[in-house]
């Protein structure tokens, strides 16, 4: 192993560390590596909405690289909205021509919760706060009422 690392040292590559997966199994070394080139931040949190997603890590499409736990940070953190936004901008999905209706369908109710994983796909909470009238209702956490008229 030691010789291993002095070898590509030497020719100016550097090997990526993978990161640690917190204990779960489902994600390959191909996964990991790719978390691995990720921005630190992103990464952990891409793995704390794992956790809450059953299949987390598990690979949208087997021909594709993109797990769904990086679909829920999209809409959480990237404020993707929409399924197609999320295949075509925040995943390779669309890039690759992986996208089919089943897909579809669940990128959509990843959107349709906001990005809290598995919890929050078709909460009645929701579904009471998107069908209110309320401008309240349309923001997102962290975001400001603009009133008619104020400066």
């Amino acid at each position: 192993m030691r010789r291993r690392q002095c070898a590509a040292r030497a020719h100016g590559r550097r090997q990526p560390r993978r990161p640690h997966l917190g204990g779960r199994r489902q994600a390959d070394h191909a996964q990991a590596d790719r978390l691995a080139r990720a921005e630190p931040r992103a990464r952990r949190r891409v793995l704390d909405l794992a956790a809450t997603m059953p299949d987390g890590l598990v690979r949208i499409d087997p021909g594709g690289p993109d797990v769904w736990a990086q679909a829920a940070y999209a809409v959480e953190a990237e404020w993707a909205c929409t399924a197609a936004d999320i295949a075509r901008r925040r995943t390779t999905l669309a890039v690759r021509g992986l996208l089919n209706e089943r897909i579809a369908a669940r990128l959509a109710a990843i959107a349709y919760s906001r990005g809290r994983g598995a919890a929050g796909i078709g909460a009645a909470k929701d579904r009471r706060a998107d069908s209110s009238d309320s401008p309240r209702a349309a923001q997102r956490p962290g975001d400001h009422a603009v009133r008619a008229g104020s400066r």
